[in-house]
């Protein structure tokens, strides 16, 4: 070796590069002005036997080329040349099957996380870190220069982004960590958009494995599959958002999908998000929903978990096509007029070998101790909310999704299983909080927390939890409260699923169980949805699970007039009302005709939406029933009164109600109608109210109802 060469060599740090210790490659590789007239500049290629140092525009020489000279024979290459600054070069290297000239990553200097972001993200108050972390792609003049790679990992000695870009080399990128953080950076140039990623950690004990990057916004759908470089979600869609919650919330009524089924053509294979697109809009506008709820986009692998557990949750699905294409079919749902909700799992993720799972040999997004760190049911990993990092993952990855794709609304899944320690578990197997209580407090943070961010970036946006729970205050906006907008629990639907699937003859004498809720019904902003919980096979499970009237086989007459009732008991009542289907394209015709009447008479009549959480807005008029198996009762609006009367029975009957009021009262529905497949068992003509005491009121309505059928009246005064 030259001798000039030799007295620059710091062996140590050459050492630390070949073996893969290094965690500050700059200060050794890359140009380094030794002296006045010289700069060494170092380079590591493992598996290269030559190595070309081209300048390219040296000011005392012009350009040329020198050999480099073999420092270590694992593929360390130094050269030292004569000049005042660093000019600009390349290398070529030879290995035994290609030769390569590339630029340097190491010759680029790094402040792409700056101070001010780093506060924050200490401080667990920054929600948009996917603009730093992740790769990045960078632009000169238009085109493609390379890609700059942010990694969070305090436990790793050395990070390595490996990808297409260096065949697969474990070594050749060595990231650089910004001292007392525990992030890894580094600028690749020619790493560009479609090219495949991961990054190799190795830490205590000299080991080694790959991770995929937690901030990718794209990765291939399949086991071991590849972070893959995309510039897609970069710029934020502009969406002119108008409205408020409190404008918008009242006449809600939402139609909730799963893409994985509702889009799938006939040979089973996926349609695209533009096909998907054009289906959806002609549903919302064909049965009158003004919300369509998506199942999690987010990219997942297991098809059973249908997009609930992932640990992409930066990237879009790529089974229906491009997150360019993700966004322009939500453009074409809200330039149709309609507003979008996106079911998010945020409270865990799998224990997959790729993803966050003990991401950097620690319990890094997870807790430690298993006893609140593993899901009692899914055996996934549960996010540790007290830790600000975490907290800033989690706030960053709803502000990405709402930004970048305009939603209009999120829904939280499973926020019990967040709310609570001993959720699922029993005595022994969960820790309790400081105060030896079962709540998570840390997670009670992230939610409110959470929930006010959203709610000052955007005042139109609706926040849903799904919980299932008595935890006080989900929708309280207070102090004490976690600030979301709905509730979204199974209670409800599960309680009208499991009356309605009672046999018919005893309806009537436990109808207590049906009107239970109005006894907690305004605790909390329900949405009452028979949701993919309650109906995983949407109707299919209807006609599957409801009972045979006195033994017999359900005629279709039957089984069609009780979903029609469970359905509309459902508008009826107070609470947003919400439906999963997985393919309405299948259904009867008569059915899809009531579905768009019922929610179209839902949408014309303030009465059933305008006072939803005010007890001022709903009455029974008899909860109780008679031998009939009927229940009625009034909703009323500003400026109209609805009354409502429900047979849950299997035959028709003729029902007294009281009312308070005199006057005609002209029926406007009936889910017995002819046009929905029933029997037509109406009331045509205005029925004049009897000056007689029932129910408690001084006025007396005679009403015919068929079997297994609701209808709605409206009064005309006498006046």
């Amino acid at each position: 070796m030259d001798d000039k060469l030799y007295k620059f060599m710091n062996w140590p740090r050459i050492e630390g590069i070949v073996y893969s210790e290094e965690n500050d490659p700059f200060g050794i590789l890359g140009p380094k002005q030794v002296t006045k007239s010289q700069v060494l500049f170092q380079m590591f290629y493992p598996g290269a036997t030559r190595a070309f140092l081209h300048i390219l525009d040296g000011k005392e020489k012009g350009s040329f080329t020198r050999e480099m000279e073999m420092v270590d024979e694992a593929g360390y290459f130094a050269a030292l040349i004569v000049a005042s600054s660093i000019p600009a070069y390349e290398y070529k290297v030879v290995t035994p099957d290609r030769e390569e000239t590339f630029e340097d990553p190491y010759a680029y200097e790094l402040s792409y996380v700056d101070e001010k972001f780093l506060d924050a993200f200490r401080a667990g108050t920054n929600n948009r870190l996917y603009e730093k972390f992740g790769a990045h792609v960078v632009y000169r003049d238009g085109k493609v220069t390379g890609t700059c790679f942010t990694l969070w990992a305090p436990g790793a000695k050395r990070v390595s982004v490996v990808g297409d870009f260096n065949h697969w080399n474990n070594l050749r990128h060595q990231m650089q960590q910004i001292p007392g953080t525990g992030i890894f950076q580094l600028y690749i140039p020619g790493a560009g958009i479609g090219d495949h990623y991961k990054y190799e950690l190795k830490i205590k004990g000299d080991v080694t494995f790959m991770r995929n990057d937690p901030f990718a916004f794209s990765l291939e759908p399949k086991l071991e599959g590849a972070s893959v470089i995309s510039d897609e979600l970069t710029n934020v869609v502009n969406y002119k958002r108008t409205g408020t919650r409190k404008e918008l919330i009242p006449q809600m009524s939402v139609l909730q999908l799963n893409l994985s089924s509702f889009g799938k053509n006939e040979d089973g294979s996926y349609l695209s998000y533009g096909e998907m697109g054009d289906k959806i809009i002609r549903q919302l506008q064909q049965f009158h929903y003004n919300y369509v709820e998506l199942s999690p986009l987010m990219e997942y692998i297991e098809e059973e978990c249908g997009g609930f557990q992932t640990d992409g949750f930066f990237a879009p699905t790529s089974r229906y096509g491009s997150a360019k294409e993700l966004q322009q079919m939500i453009a074409a749902i809200h330039e149709a007029g309609f507003r979008v909700i996106l079911d998010m799992a945020l409270f865990h993720f799998p224990a997959s070998e790729y993803g966050l799972n003990n991401f950097d040999g620690t319990c890094l997004y997870e807790h430690l101790d298993p006893k609140r760190g593993i899901h009692p049911r899914y055996g996934t990993r549960l996010f540790q909310y007290g830790k600000p990092e975490v907290r800033n993952y989690l706030l960053s990855v709803v502000m990405f999704w709402v930004t970048r794709f305009c939603l209009d609304g999120i829904r939280l899944d499973n926020v019990a299983s967040m709310l609570y320690l001993d959720y699922e578990r029993a005595e022994g197997e969960w820790l309790a909080n400081i105060y030896g209580g079962n709540e998570d407090l840390d997670a009670i943070g992230f939610l409110k927390e959470n929930n006010a961010q959203l709610h000052k970036a955007f005042p139109d946006l609706i926040t849903i939890a799904e919980a299932d729970t008595t935890f006080p205050g989900i929708t309280d906006e207070g102090e004490d409260g976690l600030g979301f907008d709905l509730k979204w629990g199974e209670s409800w639907a599960n309680a009208l699923m499991e009356f309605m699937r009672r046999p018919s003859g005893l309806r009537a004498r436990c109808l207590n169980d049906l009107t239970l809720s109005s006894v907690y019904q305004y605790a909390e902003k329900n949405i009452l949805g028979m949701s993919n919980y309650i109906m995983p096979d949407g109707i299919l499970s209807l006609t599957s699970n409801l009972p045979r009237p006195g033994g017999r086989e359900m005629g279709s007459l039957d089984l069609w007039g009780n979903i029609r009732l469970m359905l509309a008991y459902e508008t009826f009542y107070p609470g947003k009302n919400m439906l999963f289907v997985k393919d309405p394209d299948t259904w009867p015709e008569e059915f899809r005709t009531f579905i768009a009447a019922l929610n179209g008479f839902y949408h014309q009549h303030p009465a059933l939406y305008e006072m939803d959480f005010d007890p001022e807005g709903f009455r029974f008029i008899n909860a109780l029933g008679n031998i009939y198996g009927c229940i009625s009762f009034a909703r009323r609006s500003q400026k109209e009164e609805l009354i409502i009367l429900c047979n849950f029975a299997d035959r028709s009957a003729t029902v007294d109600i009281g009312v308070p009021e005199n006057g005609s009262y002209k029926e406007l529905f009936n889910t017995d109608g002819k046009e929905f497949g029933g029997s037509g068992f109406v009331n045509p003509r205005r029925k004049s109210c009897m000056e007689k005491t029932t129910d408690s009121y001084p006025y007396t309505l005679r009403i015919k109802i068929a079997a297994f059928s609701a209808a709605v009246f409206e009064r005309k005064s006498l006046s």
